[in-house]
């Protein structure tokens, strides 16, 4: 049978149906009468009209913000320009929060094309059997794992720092994401970089933070699933998990024959409220579709006296907002009564719960912090926050942006001690803030105040450097943004304060450059009096270290410190050089504790620069010797000059 090739096929035969061709129909068959184009295009005109002009005459009210949010709005009011499309994006995210057309039709729209068309909202991720994940939870942002923990675990270090420094000492809750515990969930095609938690937990844990791995208790020991379905928080059967973990890893587990309450399970129906992703697209179900959904398998679990009335608790074993030895500061994943009640029955003491649903980082550890008088007995905070938290965003300069709620709390939460670094003389100070006065700094981009050049100063980038801004502002709300590298931090400057420190935050050791600038609202002043690197210190306690002479090693030299008596040390302990005269090619310094099974700390450093080198992976431990190593020529004996411990 002889066949025609595709290419040989006549246009004539592209009517028909044979070689399986699909015939097409007659254009006039298809033709739509100009009634109904003029009645299409009619109603499109009229609905968009009457749509806008009813939220134009007639808006809904602006919800209420948080104060990190009112930040973020008035940043983007400042930084909106019409040529790069931000002043349209700031006009569509205005006309969202006050669209009352918007408020009546979203929920039957979005029921429809959840329940018909299987489409959630953008924002929402449907995997298998209606499990939901939030999409900017699930996807991380475009950098590696080393960045990413890198930068979050220095964020969580420098706060440890100030606030223990404060005298409350913190145990750090970092909550593992829906998307890794329950990865087999999602659809093909994302990737929630299941490993990127580990990474950040280990970093953590790295810089000597007290934290508690709730992704290994999980992994290992969860008996039901970790979160509910259609919502973005944990089951009640995760939640006493954790409790337990927490409780173990503080050092306040009470044993369980001591315990005066016990934990019965209910019933496997999940609470309505625990279906918020579903509310959070506005879709609404009832009926056999919403008892579909809350038969999850996943039990409820109370916590009862273990003798007389059960649910009688006596004050000493409460949770609540008024009192408590131990604070739960966090959002709401251990906001409402549950958990602190869980953490109170694994304790056997009364919890402080000072989470709130909805926080933001650090934001309710600064509110549970402005209120420390009203807790004189508080020992201990749990500082809860879900790892997704860490995932710090980038402004529209490309910088990387800490949240505005850690710039708040470390400004309005001075260090209790401080030691200057020899490097006041090295920064470029603005021609307008040289002479101590007054300069109107608001209602427009920030100003450069002054810059340290890279190379000066090499930290480990968690908060062991800081840099401190004396001086003033007046008028209208003044800030003050400290940038290392492409990092950036914002703060408020504390009415009435005549000196802010800053702690510098990177995402790993380096000698980044370190600019200060200074905005506000419109009518805003600031006046600077003095800049300063700092080291925090919160013991305050500064020894000498004498290196022995440089000794040949291989191609390079060995300069040493040994101490016939270990060399006691406390946490945030410090090794700081106020300069390496004369060495200009990188080294390393190698701390060896007296604990052999704790392994030897390495920093490699630049040549020529200030060190600040934080020594919280050790722990506090013990050191048996101090090397500096290098390659080429051995460096002079006053190289070294200033070398010393601070803790």
């Amino acid at each position: 049978m002889k066949t025609k090739s595709p290419s040989s096929t006549s246009s004539s035969e592209l009517g028909s149906d044979r070689e399986g061709l699909i015939a097409l129909p007659d254009e006039a068959a298809v033709r739509t009468s100009p009634f109904v184009r003029w009645f299409v295009l009619l109603l499109f005109v009229v609905v968009s009209a009457g749509t806008g002009l009813t939220d134009t005459f007639f808006p809904a009210p602006r919800p209420r913000m948080a104060l990190h949010q009112e930040l973020d709005y008035e940043a983007r009011k400042e930084r909106a320009h019409l040529m790069d499309g931000s002043a349209a994006r700031l006009f569509e995210y205005e006309q969202r929060l006050t669209s009352r057309v918007r408020r009546v039709l979203a929920e039957p729209y979005s029921t429809f094309l959840y329940e018909y068309l299987h489409e959630p909202s953008a924002i929402v991720i449907r995997g298998e059997d209606d499990w939901l994940f939030m999409r900017e939870r699930t996807v991380p942002p475009a950098r590696s794992d080393a960045d990413l923990a890198g930068l979050g675990s220095a964020a969580v270090a420098a706060l440890d720092r100030r606030v223990e420094g404060a005298g409350v000492p913190l145990v750090v809750v970092p909550i593992p994401r829906k998307s890794v515990l329950h990865a087999d969930r999602l659809p093909r095609g994302i990737d929630s970089r299941v490993g990127l938690d580990r990474v950040i937990i280990d970093a953590l844990v790295a810089r000597g933070v007290k934290t508690v791995d709730l992704l290994r208790a999980f992994q290992e020991r969860a008996v039901e699933g970790i979160y509910y379905p259609c919502d973005s928080h944990w089951s009640a059967a995760s939640q006493l998990l954790a409790a337990e973990e927490i409780m173990r890893t503080a050092g306040r587990l009470a044993p369980e024959a001591e315990r005066r309450t016990v934990v019965v399970e209910g019933d496997a129906v999940t609470p309505p409220g625990r279906l918020d992703l579903l509310k959070y697209m506005d879709v609404r179900l009832g009926g056999a579709r919403l008892a579909q959904l809350r038969r999850q398998g996943l039990h409820n679990y109370t916590v009862e006296m273990r003798e007389g009335p059960p649910d009688r608790i006596p004050p000493e074993l409460d949770a609540s907002r008024r009192a408590g030895r131990i604070a739960i500061s966090g959002t709401s994943f251990s906001d409402g009564k549950l958990f602190s009640t869980y953490l109170a029955h694994y304790a056997q003491q009364p919890v402080l719960n000072g989470a709130m649903s909805a926080a933001n980082f650090a934001g309710q550890l600064r509110e549970l912090l402005l209120r420390r008088a009203e807790f004189p007995e508080l020992e201990l905070v749990l500082f809860e926050f879900p790892v997704h938290q860490l995932f710090f965003g980038v402004g529209d300069d490309g910088a990387i942006r800490l949240p505005d709620s850690l710039g708040l709390l470390l400004a309005e939460l001075p260090p209790t001690h401080v030691e200057p670094l020899e490097l006041a003389a090295d920064f470029d100070v603005e021609r307008e803030f040289r002479a101590g006065e007054f300069v109107d700094v608001g209602g427009h981009e920030p100003l450069r105040v002054a810059a340290l050049p890279a190379g000066a100063l090499f930290h480990t980038g968690d908060g062991i450097a800081a840099l401190r801004v004396r001086g003033a502002a007046e008028g209208k709300r003044a800030m003050l943004e400290v940038q290392v590298g492409d990092v950036r931090m914002r703060a408020i400057w504390p009415e009435g304060a005549t000196e802010v420190v800053l702690p510098l935050v990177f995402t790993r050791a380096a000698a980044e450059r370190v600019q200060l600038f200074a905005h506000g609202d419109a009518g805003a002043r600031v006046r600077v009096d003095e800049l300063e690197v700092v080291l925090d210190s919160p013991g305050g306690r500064t020894r000498a270290l004498e290196l022995g002479a440089a000794v040949a090693d291989g191609d390079g030299w060995t300069r040493r410190a040994d101490f016939a008596d270990p060399l006691a040390t406390r946490r945030f302990a410090a090794l700081v050089v106020d300069h390496a005269v004369g060495v200009d090619a990188a080294t390393e310094f190698v701390v060896t504790p007296a604990d052999d099974a704790v392994p030897p700390l390495r920093v490699a450093t630049p040549g020529g620069a200030a060190f600040a080198i934080d020594l919280g992976a050790l722990g506090g431990a013990a050191l048996r010797s101090v090397e500096w190593r290098g390659s080429g020529p051995p460096p002079a004996v006053d190289d070294a000059r200033g070398l010393r411990l601070v803790d």
